[in-house]
């Protein structure tokens, strides 16, 4: 028998059934965003002409329908009204705007009952701690004495990454981003405008198309492109940041408050939420940062251990920011309750009234003792115009 076909009978008794074990365990994958498929080009024509140009999302037309008002906030039922009072505004991304609730069961809502006023609510599903902050920074008419900047623990992740396409599973994720010069200042990288045949080749010229992307397709702890050979693509999977996390049995952020992380993250989150404090400052707001727990954070607090996000305290605190830790906040409120009574559908989703409650809980207490703050002066409304 020659040779070729003894290569033959190897592949088809051994390595045939490898790859389509391989293909179907890479199909697996992919909603799980650890193999992403290759672009494909239908909708992002559609995509570039509707997004918001700095931030990427929301879209503009958004803004004054659904359920945002036409101050670009989330409605407040307790103060519908645009022309209320506005004593405090809060940023962040979905545990912020209240995802799995509807608007009476957001934080910003529940405070708003606490304090008697109209607390707005700038929180936007997804968004980056970077995409918080640009958007309190290009908010001009936010005139609220005290802003309140809610950091979820995972967003550490989504601070060093460009195309949400590559950190998560969806399409035309494209977000503005921070870094730190060598002047060890922050600096922004806008919003990437790719062209359609750009795009279409963005898994594979990632470093010079998105060069700012930690996530880069088939780089270590990036998502592996689905692709033949299909066992090469698996092999990489194994690589993907979540799954070496779970190994190590981490949340899957956790590594990245590592001070040598090689994301920067930790040193590019503490830049961004400096940045907002220094903002507030200079337009004559107080500013509360308050620190968001995942539900892996408060087992691994009430299993006795630190949170992952302890180094960011640490350094916010060095700065002389007093942060609101949410995280053992929450669970002295709870006491020897169950953890999942504050989920919707625990443990894979937002909190549920009661959980945003509390932090609203959280931040009326900070509000409270501010020694400057009054509710209900008439002499900061805002009046938008029309």
């Amino acid at each position: 028998m020659s040779d070729w076909w003894k290569y033959l009978i190897l592949f088809v008794v051994i390595l045939a059934p490898l790859e389509i074990a391989s293909f179907l365990a890479a199909r697996w994958m992919v909603p799980l965003g650890i193999v992403i498929l290759p672009p494909k080009e239908d909708g992002y024509a559609a995509y570039l002409a509707s997004r918001d140009p700095v931030l990427g999302w929301p879209r503009p037309d958004a803004i004054g329908a659904e359920e945002f008002d036409s101050r670009g906030s989330r409605i407040i039922p307790n103060f519908p009204s645009i022309f209320a009072h506005v004593c405090v505004s809060t940023y962040g991304d979905s545990f912020t705007w209240g995802a799995d609730v509807g608007p009476d069961g957001a934080y910003a809502n529940a405070l708003a009952n606490l304090l008697g006023c109209r607390v707005e609510n700038f929180g936007v599903g997804g968004y980056g701690t970077d995409q918080a902050l640009l958007r309190y920074v290009n908010n001009q008419d936010d005139h609220a004495p005290v802003v309140v900047l809610g950091h979820f623990s995972e967003n550490i992740v989504r601070n060093v990454n460009q195309l949400r396409d590559f950190y998560a599973s969806g399409r035309f994720g494209f977000k503005p981003r921070f870094i730190l010069n060598q002047a060890d200042e922050l600096q922004l990288v806008p919003l990437p405008t790719l062209s359609v045949d750009e795009y279409l080749s963005v898994h594979r010229h990632t470093d010079s198309l998105l060069p700012y992307e930690y996530f880069a397709p088939n780089t270590k702890g990036a998502p592996a492109v689905f692709g033949f050979p299909y066992t090469l693509t698996v092999v990489r999977a194994l690589f993907h940041y979540r799954i070496q996390a779970r190994l190590r049995g981490q949340p899957s952020y956790a590594a990245f408050y590592e001070p040598g992380h090689p994301s920067g993250g930790l040193a590019v989150t503490e830049g961004i939420i400096l940045e907002f404090v220094e903002t507030a400052r200079q337009r004559g707001q107080q500013a509360l940062v308050m620190i968001i727990p995942d539900i892996k954070d408060l087992e691994m607090l009430r299993g006795g251990h630190g949170a992952p996000y302890d180094p960011l305290e640490t350094l916010l605190a060095q700065a002389g920011i007093d942060s609101i830790d949410a995280g053992r906040g929450i669970l002295a409120l709870l006491g020897d309750r169950d953890i999942c009574d504050l989920y919707v559908s625990c443990p894979t989703s937002h909190f549920s009234a009661e959980g945003y409650a509390m932090l609203a809980q959280l931040v009326h207490e900070r509000i409270t003792k501010l020694p400057d703050f009054q509710i209900g002066n008439p002499g900061n409304s805002q009046q938008p115009d029309h």
